[in-house]
């Protein structure tokens, strides 16, 4: 009996990391691509390596709670990405209301009392040491090109381009 619990054990170890990897890149397998602008900042960090930090240009929805900030029930917040000229590019909209069926957006991870606080999973862009030093000089002449897959209210970043102001 004892022996039967170790291999559970062991087997549930080994398929919760799979369902963990498969949850993570099944955004990049099945997402809907979108490309957004988006500015560069200090890409080090002693702890968690070596990545550009992405600051994206949010438009605020005019429709949005005025008092979301005095608000306590909000828990979450919410990018909707609308590609208003029709050329490829999608500008990101917060709101405090949940989206309907049919627009994308991206979910918070957490919210603050600062909606513009809020994080979203595409903040953070890893690199190697040399090419994030290297990033970091080009984004502050140039804005950054992002690439994201979103699905399920999820976003991954897949590639990054420069391009001039």
């Amino acid at each position: 009996m004892k022996s039967k619990s170790i291999i559970f054990v062991f087997i549930l170890q080994f398929a919760l990391i799979a369902v963990m990897f498969i949850n993570a890149y099944m955004v990049v397998f099945f997402g809907t691509e979108v490309k957004v602008f988006a500015r560069g900042i200090d890409p080090r960090d002693l702890l968690t390596g070596n990545y550009v930090f992405l600051e994206y240009e949010f438009k605020k929805d005019e429709n949005i709670t005025k008092d979301f900030s005095l608000s306590s029930n909000k828990k979450h917040f919410y990018a909707l990405l609308k590609d208003e000229d029709q050329d490829g590019i999608f500008t990101l909209t917060l709101s405090d209301k949940k989206p309907t069926n049919n627009e994308l957006f991206i979910i918070s991870k957490y919210a603050t009392d600062d909606i513009y606080a809020s994080k979203f999973g595409i903040e953070r862009y890893f690199l190697p040491k040399k090419e994030a030093e290297d990033l970091e000089k080009k984004l502050t002449k140039q804005k950054a090109l992002v690439s994201l897959k979103v699905f399920n209210a999820q976003a991954r970043i897949t590639n990054l381009e420069l391009v001039d102001e």
